[in-house]
């Protein structure tokens, strides 16, 4: 693994954290449905495509062709 490789899986892990960190709390708050919905769905599409075993596949690597 290559040091980015490193650095966006700590990212990842960064984004998973807030991710239910944000969910928990929007059932604590009682936060509008919609936006914590658009929230959640942000940050676990960030934190997917962050992750570098997602990154190295070659379903991936056909994306850009």
């Amino acid at each position: 693994m290559t040091p980015f490789d490193i650095l966006t899986g700590l990212f990842e892990a960064v984004l998973w954290y807030f991710f239910l960190w944000f969910g928990l709390d929007s059932i604590k708050k009682e936060r509008n449905p919609w936006f914590a919905a658009a929230v959640l769905l942000a940050l676990g599409y960030a934190a997917f495509v962050a992750c570098p075993w997602v990154r190295d596949t070659q379903a991936w690597k056909n994306l850009a062709q």
